[in-house]
């Protein structure tokens, strides 16, 4: 809209121009006497005008680079023109330029003076006040601002009973926010304003009619009802709060986060029947709405309820059959849950819509392997392969296919190709490490960690590297080899839990019992939930003489065992990590308890059978029993060599001395040994009478682990022998 001066110089303008048309087009009429002084009197008005822009206009051309000259041309115009208020606001800008305070706040306040509704200088001014904590003047000049600025002063009204706030003036601020309210009771603002100041006052009766008549003006804003729940949230009024969502999920239905939270509120008061069916109530809202979904999922997950989460992918699957992101996670979710079963048939439908789907194809290679199937494995792993032959993943699923079947050629081929070249993938070098640390090829193991090594410099890597290459010399029981890569790897990668827990064993070896708690302190700080860890540290501590530490280690680990298992009852994990752990501290009855807990739960678990069997082993009692669930174990896993260490430990117990005999050098030969192995070995071939050889087993168990040698030291003392130093 066009300024009173602009319109002014137009009109004038046009009336001169008129006069000019009317003074040539016929001869002057006498008749009209002062025509010609008035138009002479409009000509100089309109100059002036003129002249008083074009000045005005040369100043703020010059402001930036000439701010001197500039503030003369201002103090001209304002001699001309005194009561100008933007001349002054114009003046107040130069000085703020210059950091000449004083001036500025002068010339903002006679601009006010001069015009008590320019906006501009109220906030300019007000922000001056404030920063030189001048709240007095900040507050006349806010109510000044509320009573001249009209019907916009809301912004104002707010500012000044927020000030009255920091104050402590309570009721000069209610004062305040009732009459914004008043002049502008549809506005949110004030009332959120007043409703906060009664809650903070312990008023919740007087704050909470004040919500409902808000809610009543202002129709139900939207920012109202959201800012008074963050209120009441901030307040721990969960009842409130969630009253309020309610209100938000009917009034906004096509709003996710709404219904998300009310989702949330209700899992939280155990209200889960209505929680599902809130959720089926918003899909028909919100439609096909993925990240909606996807965040359901994670608040499922969250709370502990995969199988809910799961279902919240089926129904979403329900609406949206071919979406290939809902079939993915679904599948991704069944695989993780252990139904391998749909994640197969999941997988199916995703290799119908997208037949190359690598992760398809390789899930589905993967559940072959998984349930043991190896010729479905072979035929999956090689569809991968063929639709996708320069992916690591599809080599290296045939890599394992070939070594299963016993291909080791063809194993080594792809081996090689993986690896080839001067640099190899660091990442491929750390999973099939891993692989074949799980092997026991410990060897290989530190031949593709070298490989590795020389193709990266980057710490994370580094210390995966150098983690794996020290497990397989603890394997083999090279311990001072292991410990000297361990702690590379916790130099290059101080957070990596493993690094320290294996670092921790490989020192209490070797008798550093103080540096093998700080080790093992530091894993169970980064892995606080591995409880065969906390274990450890509390078997270490006990070594360490802290046996108070130690026993409060134990209770805590068992007591958390106990309550998974009480959550979780049908869970063989949870079983089988209570009985060992019962085991480890020497709570032999309650173990053995657990342990039959767990076989029921599992009876194929060949670590749960050799457990239970190789505890009544060494107890010496149920003998007929414990060789029953160690054959069991054994069917299970023939090649374990601590499983037929337990056979051959069973027989001796049951005075079969030439099957013990044999049974513990095939346990000898199937990996390498423990110092367990080695002691059963000694006391299986004194009992058929050769003590030299017995000693010989001995020393060789405390080779492998002096610092937890005593009782074989005392044997071979007790026999005449010499106990080994080494």
């Amino acid at each position: 809209m066009p300024s009173w001066r602009s319109v002014a110089t137009v009109g004038a303008g046009l009336l001169v121009a008129v006069s000019f048309c009317l003074r040539s087009r016929a001869e002057p009429d006498w008749r009209r006497p002062g025509l010609d002084e008035f138009e002479v009197r409009v000509d100089e008005g309109a100059a002036e005008e003129a002249a008083f822009h074009k000045q005005f206009y040369r100043a703020t051309r010059i402001e930036k680079h000439d701010p001197a000259a500039a503030r003369e041309l201002y103090r001209d115009l304002l001699a001309a023109r005194p009561a100008t208020a933007y001349l002054y606001f114009k003046l107040a800008q130069l000085d703020a330029r210059e950091g000449q305070w004083p001036s500025c706040i002068e010339n903002l306040e006679t601009a006010l003076k001069h015009d008590p509704k320019m906006r501009a200088a109220y906030n300019e001014l007000s922000r001056l006040y404030s920063w030189f904590g001048r709240d007095e003047e900040l507050i006349g000049l806010l109510e000044q601002a509320v009573a001249h600025i009209r019907p916009d002063n809301i912004e104002y009204s707010l500012a000044l009973g927020e000030l009255h706030e920091e104050h402590g003036r309570t009721d000069a601020a209610v004062e305040v926010y009732e009459r914004a309210i008043a002049e502008h009771p549809v506005l949110y603002k004030p009332w959120l304003r007043l409703f906060e100041l009664r809650l903070d006052a312990g008023d919740e009766d007087e704050a909470y009619q004040t919500y409902r008549r808000a809610l009543e003006e202002t129709g139900g804003h939207r920012a109202l009802l959201v800012g008074v729940r963050e209120l009441y949230r901030e307040k721990h009024d969960e009842e409130r709060a969630f009253e309020l969502t309610e209100l938000l999920v009917e009034r906004f239905p096509l709003n996710a986060d709404f219904w998300y939270d009310d989702i949330v509120g209700l899992l939280a008061l155990g209200r889960f029947e209505e929680a599902r069916a809130a959720f089926k109530k918003s899909c028909a809202y919100l439609g096909g709405n993925k990240k909606y979904f996807a965040k359901i999922v994670r608040l499922y997950e969250a709370h502990g309820d995969p199988d809910e989460a799961i279902a919240v992918y089926e129904y979403a699957l329900e609406r949206e059959p071919e979406s290939l992101e809902v079939l993915v996670a679904l599948a991704l979710r069944y695989q993780a849950r252990g139904d391998l079963e749909k994640a197969l048939a999941v997988h199916e439908r995703l290799l119908k819509l997208k037949p190359a789907n690598k992760l398809s194809l390789l899930a589905i290679a993967e559940i072959h392997e998984q349930q043991g199937d190896v010729e479905t494995f072979g035929e999956w792993a090689r569809r991968l392969l063929n639709a996708h032959p320069d992916l690591f993943d599809a080599q290296f699923a045939m890599l394992r296919y070939d070594e299963l079947v016993g291909k080791r050629e063809d194993a080594d081929a792809l081996l090689a190709k993986i690896l080839g070249g001067d640099e190899p993938s660091p990442e491929a070098c750390i999973r099939i490490s891993a692989y074949y640390l799980g092997r026991e090829e410990y060897q290989r193991v530190r031949d593709i960690t070298l490989k590795g090594l020389r193709a990266t410099k980057r710490p994370v890597l580094v210390s995966h590297l150098y983690l794996l290459s020290g497990m397989a010399d603890y394997a083999e029981h090279r311990i001072p080899e292991a410990a000297r890569k361990l702690k590379i790897s916790a130099r290059h990668g101080p957070d990596l839990a493993e690094t320290h827990f294996y670092l921790g064993l490989c020192r209490r070896r070797l008798g550093h019992v103080e540096e093998a708690l700080e080790a093992l302190e530091r894993a169970v700080e980064l892995a606080p939930e591995d409880s065969g860890w906390r274990i450890e540290l509390g078997l270490t501590m006990k070594r360490a003489g802290r046996d108070e530490e130690a026993q409060k280690q134990f209770e805590a680990v068992i007591t958390e065992l106990e309550a998974a298992v009480e959550a979780s009852p049908e869970s063989f994990e949870a079983q089988l990590a209570l009985a060992v752990a019962l085991n480890d501290v020497g709570r032999s009855e309650e173990a053995v308890r657990e342990f039959e807990r767990a076989i029921e739960l599992d009876p194929n678990s060949a670590t749960a059978l050799n457990g239970l069997g190789y505890m009544w082993a060494e107890e010496g009692t149920r003998l007929d029993e414990a060789l029953e669930l160690i054959e069991r174990a054994l069917e299970i896993k023939p090649e374990s060599g601590a499983i037929v260490d337990s056979l051959g430990w069973v027989y001796f117990k049951m005075g079969r001395a030439e099957d013990a005999l044999r049974e513990l050098k095939r346990a000898v030969g199937l990996e390498p040994p423990t110092a367990e192995i080695y002691e059963h070995l000694g006391d299986t071939v004194l009992a058929l009478g050769d003590e030299a050889e017995a000693i010989k087993w001995w020393n060789k168990a405390i080779e492998l682990y002096p610092d937890n040698a005593e009782a074989i030291r005392q044997k071979i003392v007790a026999h005449g022998g010499v106990p080994s130093t080494q």
